[in-house]
């Protein structure tokens, strides 16, 4: 079979994958979550920020909610177009180094055996999905200007990367990786150390600046809402405290890896006794790519680790260090290539293809018994419910305020007729609407898909609307 026609159908298969989880997700809830909710809200104009996250995720969602008139369906497939994305990205960035065969065991084996990518991209997240398509973008044509310096692929890294820079803040981890790699690389300053780097560098500040001009003119919004997740703690820290908690939050930051990495040694290993063979492989290819590899998947991890001890952060989440986890899968995986025989790739891909059918399972089994988890997904509230027992209280001439944003967001998509407002303070602080004339209401509502008498409780505020 001719090699376009293999990857041909490798893209297919992705689709299949993605389309099979989209189509789950639909199947069991067609409401939004509460990120896919908060961006449906941040969505509402074409703002150039809002404090948290940088604007185009919803900007995508602005544009299929005008284009759809707000479907649900809609608006969940932008985490799964995403996903998508990252996936035709990180296997063409990883046919740049292996056969098409080889390449898409590796993908599958980043998206079975990394946690980043194998399962909480499924369902939840939003930005970091983006983040993730953008960086997977972003290094297939850094790959590419090292392949061939031509005008088109430096024009392409430059959209690639200023996009990402208005996808999530951390992929900046992953761009001061490349810079930095690139500079201590021979091969890499060869061909980045051009006039066609201006290209580059414009193209990327024509779609990134507008939105980092904001950011400087409310830089106060973003450093509240930092401080508010733990991310920074500017005031002086004399007890060194942070030190032992940064020891506990990086390795779980770096444990992302290690399923992965213990895998691949382990097939390393038998492939070592059992003396199953050894492939030929030229040393400058290894030479040369491996260490850049290796650089770019050193800084990528320093540079947070830097930030978060000059900073005192409290917290090191793994997600803002898995932009640039594919890049260490490629780099560990290209490490053993040499030791590995044909029996290695035939054993990876099936052990890659078994997981994520499992893995796939295990997500129904979360969703449609959440009786065996003994615990539901917030997926499952019954809004039909909630609408019923609301319709019960007489709602003519009233107004609504909820206090959960992604209630508040699939109500007002479900009943647009209906007077809603979403107030976020109102149980902490219900003195801030005593003015009103206010009815409190608590309803247990069931969830969807509970074969047993599990449900949540939801508040509202029902008052009569103001002349």
């Amino acid at each position: 079979m001719p090699s376009h026609n293999k990857i041909n159908f490798h893209f297919l298969l992705f689709a299949v994958y993605v389309l099979s989880y989209f189509i789950l997700r639909i199947t069991a809830s067609p409401f939004l979550d509460w990120d896919e909710a908060e961006q449906y809200i941040n969505s509402r104009n074409f703002n150039l920020g809002d404090g948290q996250q940088p604007p185009l995720y919803s900007w995508i969602v602005k544009s299929l909610s005008v284009i759809t008139n707000d479907s649900p369906c809609a608006l969940i497939s932008v985490r799964y177009i995403c996903l998508y994305i990252f996936i035709v990205f990180l296997y063409l960035s990883i046919r740049q180094f292996f056969t098409a065969k080889k390449s898409l065991t590796l993908s599958l084996l980043i998206l079975a055996l990394i946690p980043a990518y194998a399962y909480t991209i499924n369902f939840k997240l939003t930005h970091s999905v983006l983040v993730f398509a953008m960086s997977s973008m972003t290094f297939y044509f850094y790959v590419k200007v090292l392949k061939k310096n031509s005008l088109l692929n430096f024009l392409l890294l430059g959209i690639a990367v200023g996009l990402g820079l208005i996808s999530k803040y951390n992929f900046s981890f992953l761009l001061s990786a490349l810079i930095l790699a690139s500079l201590f690389s021979k091969i890499a300053r060869k061909a980045f150390l051009r006039p066609e780097l201006i290209i580059s560098i414009f193209s990327s500040l024509a779609i990134a600046l507008p939105h980092y001009l904001w950011l400087y003119k409310n830089f106060k919004l973003a450093e509240n809402y930092l401080s508010r997740r733990g991310a920074f703690q500017l005031e002086p820290n004399t007890d060194y405290n942070y030190l032992l908690n940064f020891f506990n939050l990086s390795l779980s930051a770096f444990s992302q890896m290690l399923i992965f990495t213990a895998f691949i040694l382990s097939l390393y290993l038998i492939s070592k006794f059992k003396k199953i063979g050894i492939l030929s492989t030229k040393p400058t290819y290894y030479e040369s790519k491996l260490r850049l590899l290796g650089y770019i998947s050193l800084f990528s991890y320093l540079i947070p680790v830097i930030i978060f001890l000059l900073y005192k952060s409290h917290k090191l989440l793994s997600g803002w260090l898995s932009v640039s986890h594919f890049i260490t899968a490629i780099l560990i995986y290209m490490l053993f290539h040499k030791f590995s025989h044909l029996r290695f790739y035939k054993f990876s891909y099936r052990l890659a293809s078994t997981s994520i059918i499992i893995l796939f399972f295990i997500k129904y089994l979360w969703i449609f018994h959440p009786n065996i988890f003994s615990k539901v997904n917030t997926i499952n509230i019954n809004y039909t419910a909630i609408i019923n027992k609301l319709e019960k209280l007489n709602l003519k001439d009233k107004e609504i305020i909820c206090d959960n944003q992604m209630v508040y967001v699939n109500l007002k998509i479900l009943k647009p007729e209906w007077n809603l407002s979403y107030s976020g303070i109102i149980t902490k602080n219900t003195k801030s609407i005593s003015y009103l004339n206010k009815q409190k209401y608590e309803l247990r509502v069931p969830y969807l898909h509970s074969k047993s008498n599990k449900s949540t409780t939801l508040l509202f505020f029902v008052h009569n609307k103001l002349n």
